[in-house]
């Protein structure tokens, strides 16, 4: 195991996990016509997202619950990214709300790596 990128995945996950928190924060406000980034902030949660199935993977647990979350991470963030930045524009604009529902599942998934990775990380010690 890579010390340095398993020390790295329950950081990520938590950061994940906030960056998805201030994604919804900053969505219920923009309806209120406040805007706190919440453009820029799902660039941040998709990168992070992207990101987290390197991390796991590099890390060599031997864990396939894992790897399949952190890999569900990634592609439920592209897809949020996706349906939240083209369907909220246009006639789609009632489809775009997809994105919301698709936010709660990857803070579950992410939630997951969390307990997965420090249950990893103690069997391999």
């Amino acid at each position: 195991m890579d010390e340095q990128f398993s020390k790295m995945v329950r950081p990520m996950a938590g950061l994940l996990l906030v960056l998805i928190l201030f994604q919804g924060a900053s969505g219920a406000q923009l309806t209120n016509g406040t805007d706190w980034g919440h453009k820029h902030s799902s660039y941040l949660t998709t990168l992070v997202a992207v990101m987290m199935p390197v991390v796991v993977v590099k890390t060599r647990l031997d864990d396939s619950s894992l790897k399949g979350n952190a890999f569900a991470v990634a592609g439920i963030g592209v897809v949020q990214f996706l349906v939240g930045t083209f369907m909220l524009s246009g006639h789609w604009q009632d489809w775009g709300w997809l994105h919301v529902p698709l936010a709660m599942v990857m803070s579950a998934h992410a939630f997951a790596i969390l307990i997965l990775s420090r249950r990893a990380i103690v069997a391999e010690a």
